[in-house]
């Protein structure tokens, strides 16, 4: 009797974690930057044109309970034009999206800001993002924060100057991850 009275609260303590976190599909930046994410939610990208988004993916999820950004179809969806991603907050994962035919007017492509930790960028790709000024100077990912990880990760073609990924240090050690990447 004791262990189906616990089998009966745990039950109900998963069900009220997993009611309270909500799916949202969305079509554009503006739709993304107006959510307020709270610890389990999902972003979906929907199929669509994705040109020239300037994404802002902000929030605190928890370690059990990260936020995800992701692709309807993971792979298939592209960033194209002058899209840029901010990564900012804490246990925020973005997984499958693909940068190409397109470059970055101002700042870096995908970049993990100085609040960030504990995030992931994962199964996504950057592709020929190149300004047409090969003199041009900015990098396709730049790991600020703490506790980062990219993995899993396809990079190729990049033509102009800059590096391809940096972390930038602090006077704090960084512990960012990156492995299992292919830089081509």
């Amino acid at each position: 009797m004791r262990k189906l009275s616990t089998l009966l609260i745990a039950t109900a303590l998963f069900a009220h974690v997993q009611v309270n976190a909500k799916d949202y599909t969305v079509h554009s930046a503006a739709e993304l930057n107006q959510l307020s994410l709270q610890a389990g939610d999902k972003v979906i990208l929907a199929q669509g044109d994705w040109k020239d988004q300037q994404l802002v993916f902000k929030g605190k999820g928890k370690e059990n309970k990260p936020i995800i950004l992701t692709a309807d179809q993971p792979g298939k969806l592209q960033l194209t034009g002058n899209s840029h991603l901010l990564i900012d907050g804490e246990y925020l994962e973005v997984n499958g999206v693909t940068f190409t035919d397109g470059y970055s007017l101002k700042g870096d492509v995908v970049v993990f800001s100085d609040a960030s930790s504990h995030c992931r960028f994962t199964n996504s790709a950057l592709v020929n993002y190149n300004h047409p000024d090969k003199k041009v100077d900015y990098k396709w990912l730049s790991l600020h924060g703490n506790n980062n990880r990219v993995d899993h990760c396809f990079m190729q073609g990049k033509t102009h100057q800059g590096t391809t990924l940096v972390v930038w240090l602090s006077n704090k050690a960084n512990y960012h991850r990156i492995d299992h990447n292919y830089f081509g």
